[in-house]
């Protein structure tokens, strides 16, 4: 039976995942599931420039997969606003949807958030007086809430913030995107693929959403222990307005969290953790790398933000965040974060979820891998006699591809390899092949024909 539930629910989707329409017609529609559909001229690339004729709207949520390979991926918001729906008596109007432009600037966006919430607000305190505003957002949608909260003034009509994934203090993984391209260990053998992700960078790195992504940390390595942030060192191609422009989008909400005090709303956190992520990038004589380490040190991340990038400025350590061993394309829709954002939103104590290191299934695998061939499948976690299995389900036609059984060796590492018989993106699952009882981890890989 649903609860009722009197305040008004905001859900802020991460970026990529609102459809974008240029005068009714879809430029950005689930996912790059439909890639082939739109490699010709004037398909993906051209759609998502901007300017032009036309004017763009952002009329939805994406509820399926959605992926920029390389830079972002989201399994889609279906599981959360459909587990809200459920949980929760909804039907008198209080889950608000805010879709939007996601290549425009958060700034931007966080005004078009407060002229929403103003109207959404004013509406349901007719059913409702007194009410106030839960914010859930993932990923970017974090940083317009933030933004929206303590620049421009909105703090008081929150009740809670719940930020899923949100890159606080940045992501590496946009750096490297900008500076080595999308995908760059296989984009040399993707053929005419490969020349779309290049053009789909070029595009990418003129939306001011993405350069409010980079990091703010430390995360140049020059070598020798010598870790420099973006404004000081600097990256090729990644232009030195843009790392300004992003920095200074931080500093703003810093400076206003700082000058505010205290948040009379709660601030409640979920972060990935235990998986390979891009946490720094070496730049120094022998060229350019991303490194899923920083000055040595792994603490991993949720596979795109790092676990202490995940942690809001004011917090003093990573503590107070939810961890889970989920990836970021699912965090969203993770089970264990559905039953702790129910058990937040209704004021009962959040019952004990969070997986321990130990106990999580750390995925490694490639975003983009050429159709029939083998992809390299790797796993570790706490236990070292733990049999595993591994399937791929296609997102458009539900075909299933089991990988042979995962090769242990030893001391907790575990291998394998799936081959993808047709293009388009595919949901790869690893979990115990017997009770063990821990969670599965899925990630999203695109499988691209080369011919």
């Amino acid at each position: 039976m649903s609860e009722r539930f009197d305040d008004l629910i905001v859900v802020i989707p991460g970026i990529i995942g609102s459809v974008l329409e240029r005068d009714g017609r879809p430029v950005w529609d689930l996912s790059l599931a439909a890639m082939r559909r739109v490699l010709p001229p004037g398909g993906l690339v051209e759609g998502l420039r901007l300017g032009g004729k036309g004017t763009v709207t952002a009329p939805r949520i994406i509820r399926g997969l959605h992926v920029i390979p390389g830079l972002w991926g989201i399994d889609g918001y279906g599981p959360l606003l459909d587990h809200l729906a459920r949980v929760f008596d909804v039907s008198r109007g209080n889950l608000v949807e805010f879709p939007y432009d996601w290549r425009l600037s958060c700034q931007v966006n966080a005004c078009r958030l407060e002229a929403t919430v103003q109207r959404e607000l004013l509406r349901w305190r007719e059913t409702v007086p007194g009410a106030k505003v839960v914010f859930v957002c993932h990923s970017m949608g974090g940083l317009i809430a933030r933004y929206y909260l303590e620049v421009l003034g909105g703090r008081e009509i929150a009740r809670g913030l719940v930020t899923i994934g949100t890159p606080h203090q940045g992501a590496a993984k946009a750096a490297a995107a900008l500076s080595l391209g999308l995908a760059p260990g296989i984009r040399s053998r993707l053929g005419r693929f490969g020349a779309v992700l290049d053009e789909l960078r070029d595009v990418v790195a003129t939306f001011r959403s993405v350069h409010e992504l980079l990091p703010t940390y430390r995360c140049v390595d020059r070598g020798n222990g010598d870790l420099r942030t973006l404004a000081d060192a600097g990256l090729p191609d990644v232009p030195t307005e843009s790392v300004r422009h992003g920095a200074a989008f931080h500093q703003d909400i810093l400076d206003a969290v700082t000058a505010n005090g205290p948040a009379p709303y709660g601030l409640w956190t979920f972060g990935g953790h235990g998986q390979p992520t891009t946490l720094s990038i070496r730049h120094d004589a022998a060229g350019l790398a991303a490194l899923p380490t920083w000055n040595g040190e792994n603490p991993r991340g949720d596979g795109t933000v790092p676990r202490f990038a995940s942690v809001p400025p004011e917090f003093q350590d990573d503590g107070q965040v939810r961890f889970s061993g989920d990836r970021h394309a699912a965090l969203a829709g993770a089970r264990p974060l559905l039953h702790a954002l129910h058990a937040i939103l209704t004021a009962t104590p959040v019952r004990k979820y969070q997986a321990t290191v130990e106990d999580v299934l750390s995925l490694d695998i490639p975003e983009l891998v050429p159709v029939g061939e083998p992809a390299e499948v790797a796993v570790t976690t706490g236990s070292d006699r733990l049999p595993l299995a591994v399937t791929a389900e296609h997102d458009e036609t539900g075909a299933k591809v089991a990988a042979p059984t995962m090769r242990n060796h030893g001391g907790g590492r575990y291998h394998t390899t799936v081959t993808l018989p047709r293009p388009g993106p595919w949901r790869l699952t690893v979990k115990p092949a017997v009770p063990a009882g821990l969670e599965p981890v899925t990630e999203i890989m695109v499988a691209v024909a080369t011919l």
